[in-house]
């Protein structure tokens, strides 16, 4: 929308061009990282940081002036398209239970809104509209889709309510439910799983709680805090990435293996397993979202 609002149908593209390069860069890292690896969990710690990207964006910036220097575009146009663009990125990964450690590197702690499911398949139709439009204006001469974009936004931000009204319905009856059950319970947040789907996360003393169900609670499932975690496996390098990485860590514990965590999503995604034998690591693995693991 900014973009289109800037000179002729020529500028227009460059720019656009400029807010389709600006806006995916914040994930270039992870194209470099098999999913189911312990670095692709963190690829957003260093591209999703407010406080690094006008410094990302200053390169940006720059090349592309380079390569569109008969544009004659002043160069804060570029650098303005390009932040807004790298911003809005940072700002939906944001509302996703993935989240985002913002203030790296003054801080690894990741933050969340929670609203809406990275996978959420009506937010992912309203981002292929875009996505698709997008390209078509870049290489379509005369054609501009200003209509459709803003038509997508509005959609996104109505959907965005939406969300929020069923999440405070989720919250209710989580917290109802924790009210009777485990009433010195601690809440700690609503989560969406996967579209109309959400989780509740809480603690009770030692434990980390998982509450599922739509907008009914049901399947809670209890878990061990990271804390019962023996020290030679708190010392494992993939342990401590992991936990940076999991807002929500939880473990389960057998004879022979330790099993850790994110809460916020299946027992399966993302797992850190340990095989243990006499107080030593045998051999240790992650799995990711329906991936071999590696």
């Amino acid at each position: 929308i900014l973009s289109n609002s800037i000179g002729t149908i020529r500028n227009k593209r460059v720019l656009w061009i400029i807010c389709i390069f600006s806006s995916v860069a914040p994930d270039l890292l992870a194209f470099f990282y098999h999913p189911g690896s312990i670095e692709y969990l963190s690829h957003r710690r260093y591209t999703n940081s407010i406080i690094l990207a006008p410094f990302y964006v200053l390169a940006i910036a720059s090349i592309f002036k380079i390569v569109f220097r008969k544009t004659y575009l002043p160069f804060y146009q570029y650098y303005l398209v390009s932040l807004i663009s790298y911003y809005l990125h940072i700002v939906l990964d944001l509302i996703t239970p993935f989240g985002s450690p913002i203030f790296f590197p003054l801080s690894n702690k990741i933050y969340s809104f929670d609203f809406i499911h990275s996978f959420d398949p009506i937010s992912m139709l309203i981002y292929s509209i875009v996505i698709v439009f997008s390209i078509i204006f870049v290489f379509k001469k005369g054609k501009s889709f200003d209509r459709i974009i803003r038509f997508s936004l509005y959609s996104y931000i109505i959907y965005f309510f939406f969300m929020l009204v069923f999440k405070f319905v989720a919250f209710s009856n989580f917290t109802n439910y924790l009210s009777y059950h485990y009433p010195n319970s601690l809440y700690e947040s609503t989560i969406p799983k996967t579209f109309w789907r959400w989780r509740g996360i809480a603690t009770d003393k030692n434990q980390v709680l998982q509450l599922n169900g739509t907008l009914t609670v049901k399947n809670v499932k209890e878990y061990r805090d990271i804390n019962d975690v023996p020290d030679f496996i708190k010392l494992n390098d993939y342990f401590e990435k992991f936990i940076l990485y999991a807002r929500y860590p939880a473990v389960q514990i057998n004879e022979n293996q330790i099993s850790v965590i994110n809460a916020i999503y299946s027992d399966q995604s993302y797992r850190l397993l340990f095989e243990i034998k006499n107080d030593s690591i045998i051999s240790k693995k992650i799995s990711g979202f329906d991936l071999i693991d590696k």
